[in-house]
């Protein structure tokens, strides 16, 4: 097998690789962190990742994450210092988005509950326990 030489990454990869360093991020968290900040929105696993793989077999940056680089680049040379978006703060928002069910579910019980209390008769036909520990 011949030795492949190793050819110079593209200016652009090594930009994202720097960045991600600086901020102490992942690159799939600073694609998150560019999503959000060029698209307004907190994006999940599933809108980022098609860019993501196109970032790592294909080479391709995405022009809003080197927009958001740039804009980071910018924003540092005036002396900001950047708190990026970590991966808690993002799925703080899909874990906000599981309480809904739990809630309907509960609210579902209470007024059936609700109902069965207002219907006592319903509850006249029934003597005996059937639950454990009453045999």
């Amino acid at each position: 097998m011949w030795p492949i030489p190793d050819r110079p990454l593209p200016v652009e990869l090594l930009e994202v690789l720097e960045t991600a360093a600086q901020l102490e991020l992942t690159e799939f968290e600073l694609f998150r962190n560019a999503f959000c900040h060029w698209f307004g929105t907190l994006p999940g696993d599933r809108d980022v990742e098609p860019f993501f793989v196109a970032y790592m077999f294909h080479q391709h940056v995405p022009h809003w994450v080197r927009e958001y680089i740039r804009f980071l680049q910018r924003e540092t040379a005036q002396g900001v210092q950047w708190l990026p978006l970590s991966q808690s703060q993002a799925d703080l928002r899909v874990h906000r988005r599981t309480w809904w069910p739990l809630i309907g579910i509960i609210a579902a019980i209470a007024s059936i509950a609700l109902l069965a209390a207002s219907h006592t008769e319903l509850l006249e036909s029934m003597q005996q326990c059937y639950f454990p520990p009453c045999y």
